[in-house]
């Protein structure tokens, strides 16, 4: 036996490895068709795949086997040749059914695998067995169990791939990934192939054999192209199946969108049907519903033709219906009344109503029974799901009751509920129009503040109620003096305002501000009582001295303040320097809250001296201010402020604390004399002064009966029944009172007799030319008798002369005070008069003065002169609320 050297065809080689690929590729795309079709047409193309794919591998291996040339005459025997297609035959079906699973678990993979790799090695191996006489085979174990494990590994990948890629079905990538799938699947099987192959040894008997024929080739070629051409059967079928199928789906897809839109259209025409009579029910019942609405409503065409109303449209304008429909809005007879058609014509009305939808258009009518009426037009668009109508809707509503309504509110907002005149909020709304129209023209605009004197005098003696009709009266009087433009305003309280309308100098207005004093001055009597009131007028001007409604109102009310701090009782213009002063009040008033804290303040004393002895029983304390960027600043200016700032009570407790702490002083060093401190208007009606005295006495040791309160009448009358209860919660502690300036105010003698003070300090103004006039002199005499009478002591300020220092020792004055005697000292010049031998004044000053009788005054000691005459005769202290 001879070994035979095998060799192979390359042509016949590629040739097998295409056929693989080729089936591969077959298999894959049969795989992915499967899935996609049921029942017995899945069995009719799994059957006949089964059968071209299994002929396919079948061929590979044949024309693989025609490949082989070892150089001696090759046959095959029929049936073994037969046998062999088989295996692959039930490898392809394997193939196919496993690919079409829902779902490839690895066991199913695996056992499949094993399965598909058997039957196609059995295919090789039962082909090769196939082969005739003489030739023997013999073959080598490790690479025949190599070859099948090809033939597993390539079975377990055409598996995995058959099942990947049948979801892709035919689209442009999946058919990309089933090409490389088998281009690689059949080049797995060829290599199964050539691997069997090369482990077989072919022997023969030594003897001349002859040497094959080319017949093979041609053979090999056959079966290709006879596989190539079932290849293409089953691609074409494939194709056309899958033509065939699309246009099945197209006719079904269209077959159910017709089904669909067959039954939309249906359902549609149901519910168009069900909305018509629905919305014919709907017409019905809005038709009734319009026709009960208070509201009328109409319906007009394009050209403003009334379409349809209710029956409310045709009576709100007092017509008929038939009256209403046909007629253009704007022809419809309104019976506007001459001030509307003045404002708006008819025409001009309804064109504005209809240019302007949601937007009401109000008019005020006579109606036919003469009443009048305020009718509301509001216009409406009719849509609809998107759709506009070219008709619109008007509707009218009644609003006589809402109109009046605000014509009430509208009053009460801008008049004042006592006076009937026009209130704050008419001037601040009327005043900018009114300067609008004067500057247009070139005239000017005047402001006059009118404040009332001494009015909170009237509430607090009898009563709101009667203060109440003296406003009244008092704005009768005043609306006597205006002119019927002109703007009569009651800012609130006792405050009024008139502005004065094209105005041609200040002239006319002082002589308007004339008038009012002169209507204001005449005796006023109320329930039983009668009054004198007098006011004080601030008076502006636009634009020679403002140019806005606010600096008006701000000019105005300076220049009236001015005359309040003036005396009251007059009138004042405002000037430039009236401005200059209130910037001054307001950086004083600045300056005066840290005042304490600096320790910018400081008291002196001013003497006070028993006139029969010439001895000083006690000092006042007088408040002096000097800041380090407004110098001194005079108490006549800054107690004012601080009063009207609220600044007043800290200044009164510092003054108190203070002079009580001097007095302690004083008393340690052993002088006992009263210390007197003015108190203000408005702390006398707080109860917190009595609380605050009644600790200062316990913290420096001060007794009760050595400080001594001054009060002005004007402190006691801004509310008399609060000051005489905090008046007695003093002399409850023991504290003196005193009643200051006597002689400026009420000076009543049953007023004074319920106060419970004990001593009376007469104004300066008494005295002042007392010396020159007898009927001064006398009046000055009674009220020293008064007081003595009613058991107070007098106390006389402002002397500044010998003749009235001797004039009041004449009368039997208690006490004089005054720069004649001293003038406001530091605490050590007080401590100087007060170590001197007896604490009497200068003999020159009550020892050479004898009364005009010729009787010397008792006197003792001899001290020398403290004080002197103020230079121009002016008691700089001691004047009024600026006591301090």
């Amino acid at each position: 036996m001879s070994i035979l050297q095998a060799s192979y065809s390359p042509a016949l080689v590629l040739l097998s490895i295409l056929l693989a690929c080729v089936g591969s590729y077959t298999a894959l795309s049969l795989a992915a068709r499967l899935s996609l079709l049921h029942g017995r047409v899945w069995l009719g193309w799994w059957s006949l795949g089964t059968v071209i794919l299994g002929l396919g591998i079948w061929s590979m291996h044949f024309v693989g086997m025609l490949a082989l040339h070892l150089h001696v005459p090759m046959s095959y025997r029929f049936w073994p040749t037969v046998l062999s297609v088989l295996p692959a035959i039930a490898a392809s079906g394997l193939v196919l059914q496993t690919a079409n699973r829902p779902r490839l678990s690895a066991a199913t993979l695996l056992v499949s695998s094993v399965v598909m790799g058997a039957g196609i090695a059995s295919m090789h191996y039962l082909g090769m067995n196939a082969i005739g006489q003489p030739l023997m085979m013999v073959f080598s174990p490790g690479l025949v169990a190599l070859s099948v494990l090809i033939a597993v590994v390539a079975s377990g990948a055409a598996l995995f791939l058959a099942f990947s890629l049948k979801s892709t079905g035919f689209k442009p990538s999946g058919s990309l990934q089933r090409i490389l799938g088998a281009v690689l699947l059949g080049v797995g099987i060829a290599s199964m192939h050539y691997t069997g192959m090369w482990a077989t040894t072919f022997t023969a008997p030594t003897m001349n054999i002859p040497t094959s024929s080319g017949t093979q080739g041609t053979l090999a070629i056959t079966v290709s192209l006879a596989v190539f051409a079932l290849f293409g059967l089953l691609a074409a079928a494939l194709i056309v199946e899958r033509l065939f199928t699309r246009q099945q789906q197209h006719r079904d897809e269209l077959e159910a969108l017709v089904q669909v839109r067959t039954t939309e259209l249906g359902r549609a025409l149901e519910e168009n049907e069900q909305m018509y009579l629905s919305s014919l029910a709907t017409a019905q019942r809005s038709y009734h519903t319009l026709n009960t609405l208070s509201e009328g409503v109409m319906q007009l065409g394009s050209s403003g033709t009334v379409l349809t109303c209710n029956t409310s449209a045709a009576q709100l304008l007092d017509l008929q219906t038939e009256d209403v429909l046909g007629r253009r809005l704007q022809d419809i007879p309104l019976e506007l009344d001459d001030d509307q058609r003045r404002r708006t014509p008819q025409g001009l009305l309804f064109q504005q109503l209809l240019d302007r939808p949601k937007e009401a258009q109000t008019v005020g009518r006579t109606r036919a029974d003469g009443t009048y009426q305020w009718l509301s037009f509001v216009r409406h668009d009719l849509h609809q799901d998107n759709f506009q109508s070219e008709h619109l809707v008007v509707c009218m509503t009644d609003v006589t009751e809402q109109r009046e309504n605000e014509r009430k509110l509208h009053h009460q907002a801008n008049t004042d509920a006592l006076t009937g005149l026009a209130n704050r909020h008419t001037l601040y709304e009327a005043l900018p129009e009114l300067l609008y129209n004067a500057a247009w023209r070139h005239t000017s605009v005047a402001v006059l503040f009118i404040d009332l004197d001494q009015f909170k005098a009237i509430n607090d003696s009898v009563g709101h109620s009667v203060g109440d009709k003296v406003l009244m009266e008092v704005s009768q009087r005043l609306g006597r003096v205006v002119r019927q433009p002109d703007l009569l305003v009651r800012l609130g309280g006792d405050e009024f305002c008139v502005v004065l309308d094209a105005i041609k100098d200040v002239g006319d207005v002082l002589r308007v501000a004339e008038r009012i004093h002169r209507q204001l001055v005449e005796p006023l009597q109320c329930e039983g009582h009668h009054f004198q009131v007098g006011a004080s007028i601030g008076i502006t001007m636009f634009p020679e001295l403002a140019d806005s409604a606010q600096s008006l109102l701000r000019q105005a009310d300076l220049a009236m303040y001015r005359v309040k701090r003036n005396g009251r009782g007059g009138t004042a213009v405002f000037q430039l320097e009236i401005e200059a002063e209130a910037l001054r009040r307001a950086l004083v008033e600045q300056h005066l809250q840290e005042a304490v804290s600096r320790g910018e303040l400081t008291l002196v004393y001013q003497p006070l001296v028993a006139l029969g002895e010439g001895r000083i029983t006690a000092c006042e304390a007088l408040l002096r201010w000097n800041n380090a960027e407004l110098g001194f600043v005079s108490p006549a200016e800054f107690i004012p402020i601080a009063e009207q700032s609220g600044l007043i009570y800290g200044l009164d407790e510092w003054v108190i604390l203070e002079a009580c702490k001097q007095a302690a002083r004083w008393r340690i060093q052993g002088y006992q004399i009263e210390m007197a401190v003015n108190v203000s208007a408005l702390h006398v009606q707080s109860p917190e002064l009595t609380l605050f005295v009644q600790r200062v006495l316990e913290e420096t040791g001060t007794r009760p009966e050595q400080l001594r309160l001054e009060l002005t009448e004007g402190a006691l009358m801004l509310d008399m029944e609060e000051a005489l209860r905090q008046l007695h919660a003093l002399r409850g502690l023991g504290v003196q009172l005193a009643l200051d300036d006597f002689g400026t105010g009420y000076s009543s003698l049953s007023w004074l007799q319920s106060l419970p003070i004990e001593q009376l300090k007469l104004d300066r103004s008494l005295l002042e030319h007392a010396t020159e006039e007898p009927r001064r002199e006398l009046v000055l005499a009674s009220f020293v008798t008064l007081a003595q009478t009613l058991g107070m002591t007098v106390v006389a300020e402002g002397i500044e002369t010998p003749a009235q220092l001797a004039l009041l020792r004449h009368m039997g004055c208690d006490f004089g005070q005054g720069y004649f005697l001293s003038r406001p000292i530091t605490p050590e010049a007080v401590l100087n008069l007060l170590s001197r031998p007896g604490d009497h004044m200068d003999a020159q000053v009550f020892g050479q003065i004898r009364s005009p009788s010729g009787d010397r005054p008792p006197f003792r000691g001899d001290g020398t002169h403290a004080g002197g005459t103020h230079a121009d005769g002016a008691h700089a202290d001691g004047q009024n609320n600026h006591r301090h």
